[in-house]
Order: C-alpha cells, then sequence, then structure tokens
C-alpha cells in the first residue's frame, strides 16, 4: 500500500463521523483537513524512525566511536541451572544478583554472583562466591572460592585455595597456590606457593615464593 493511500484511508473514518456532525459546512471541512494533515504527517514519522536511527549509528561508526548497548543486553538478576537452562541468555550481561545453581555463564557481571561454578565470558565486577569462580577477561571486587581464575587483569580481594591471575594482578592473593603471570602489586600469602612470573611490589609469603622479574618489598619464606 502507497502511503498516500494510507491518508485517504485513514482520512474516510474521519468523513464518516463528520457526516454524523450537525455543523456549519466550513467547519467540517477545515477540520477534515487538519485531521488529514495530521494522520499524514503521523504516518511519516513513523516511517523515517529506522531511517534516522541506522543514520545516527553510521554516523557514530564513521567518526571511530563506539555504540554502548549494554543497556539493552543486561538484566537485573540472573538465575541459572546448567548453562544455557537459565533465565537469561549466555550473551547476555548481569547488573545485579546472578544465583548460579550448578553453573552460569553470561557476557559481563555487574554485582553479586553466587554459585557452584560462576562463569564469566568478558568483565566482572563485584563480588564473587562460588566453588570455582571463572572471569575472560578482567576481574575488579572480592573473589570466594575454592578455585578463583582470572584470564587477564584482577585488582581486588582473592580468597581460595587456588588463586590463578592471566596477567598483572593488584590487591591480595591469600590460598594454598597464588600465581600471577604477570606483575603483581600488593600481598600474596600462600601456604605453598606465591608466584609472580613478573615484577612484585609489596609482601609476598608462602612456603615456596618466586619472582622473575624485579623484586620490592619483603618476601616471608
Amino acid at each position: 500500500m502507497q502511503k498516500g493511500e494510507h491518508c485517504v484511508g485513514d482520512s474516510s473514518l474521519i468523513v464518516i463521523f463528520l457526516k454524523n456532525v450537525k455543523s456549519h459546512l466550513p467547519l467540517r471541512v477545515l477540520v477534515l483537513a487538519l485531521s488529514f494533515h495530521a494522520v499524514c504527517f503521523a504516518d511519516d514519522i513513523s516511517a523515517s524512525k529506522p531511517n534516522s536511527i541506522g543514520k545516527s549509528t553510521s554516523n557514530e561508526l564513521a567518526k571511530g566511536g563506539s555504540i554502548d548497548l549494554t543497556s539493552e543486553l543486561s538484566t537485573p538478576f540472573q538465575i541459572a541451572l546448567v548453562a544455557p537452562i537459565q533465565f537469561a541468555r549466555s550473551d547476555r550481561s548481569v547488573a545485579g544478583l546472578r544465583i548460579d545453581i550448578l553453573f552460569g555463564k553470561n557476557e559481563n557481571t555487574r554485582g553479586i554472583d553466587v554459585g557452584l561454578v560462576n562463569y564469566t565470558s568478558n568483565d566482572f565486577g563485584g563480588l564473587g562466591f562460588g566453588l570455582v569462580n571463572i572471569v575472560g577477561h578482567d576481574a575488579k571486587g572480592l573473589d570466594f572460592g575454592l578455585v578463583n581464575y582470572t584470564s587477564n587483569d584482577f585488582w581486588g580481594l582473592g580468597f581460595g585455595s587456588v588463586n590463578l591471575v592471566g596477567h598483572d594482578g593488584k590487591g591480595l592473593q591469600c590460598g594454598a597456590f597464588n600465581w600471577a603471570k604477570g606483575d603483581f602489586a600488593g600481598i600474596q600469602s600462600g601456604a605453598l606457593v606465591s608466584v609472580a612470573e613478573g615484577s612484585f611490589h609489596g609482601i609476598q609469603g608462602a612456603f615456596v615464593s618466586s619472582t622473575t622479574g624485579e623484586f620490592k618489598g619483603l618476601q616471608i619464606l
């Protein structure tokens, strides 16, 4: 259906209505004309919205900017049995509370994360309580678990039997086995092993303590 046909069709309803109204002929003509114009104007606005949004997005990308879709892809609550059997899809983020009964997986997590195995594909920020806490990129906050693993950088407090950081760490690692593959600044306190493969600034204590790069601080054996 053409746009003009759409406008005429909508206006015909107004004509039928006006036939039942006893009023002066010029006034009826004026009301009909204004109504016809309003319907056509609304139709034009509705049709132009997708194009204007697409044009705005294209302009942002052309300028080298990024489009933030976090608000559209996040949920304030997540409960999971075993991913993908969960309230929100695995590619969505959680900003609030996540409960992973057995195993839960989401893109980003902000808030409180509780469960048996908590897996965040990208970034994590908040409080994590689980048997195993896994973060695919950066983590900021507090982790309590048997195993705490952050693939990239970690800033915060990690309490667990095994604390592993794939890149740099800053804060506290407390457990039987602490390992940072990059630099670490803060405290590594381990019953068995504390290792920083890069430089270390702070206090390092364990039965076996090791730093490959520069060491500044106190090492307790």
